[in-house]
């Protein structure tokens, strides 16, 4: 995988979060954890995750002896300021004096 190369916060939601370099080199914002994935047939899965060589996919987090690969679910999707942006309640947990590095 695209080493991780920064553990910090990010200033939106104060959250741990671990950056990632994608294939092309850019870097993304990820949840600090790692999860088993599959693939759905229909290739639209629940979860954005950038797998251990820096691909974006759409999969399914599964529990590992169902599993095709292991990943990293992206910060995006998951942090409260995306959430509150599409609508979701944050419930007032935001820090923006925190930054994403």
């Amino acid at each position: 995988m695209s080493i991780s190369y920064k553990v910090c916060r990010c200033k939106y939601c104060g959250k741990e979060i671990r950056w990632f370099k994608r294939k092309s080199g850019k870097p993304i914002p990820c949840e600090p954890w790692r999860v088993c994935y599959k693939i759905p047939e229909d290739g639209n899965g629940s979860e954005t995750i950038i797998t251990l060589n820096g691909d974006i996919i759409s999969a399914d987090k599964v529990w590992s002896n169902n599993a095709e690969g292991v990943g990293y679910i992206t910060h995006f999707a998951a942090c409260q300021r995306n959430q509150a942006a599409n609508g979701e309640d944050n419930g007032g947990d935001t820090d923006g004096g925190r930054q994403h590095g």
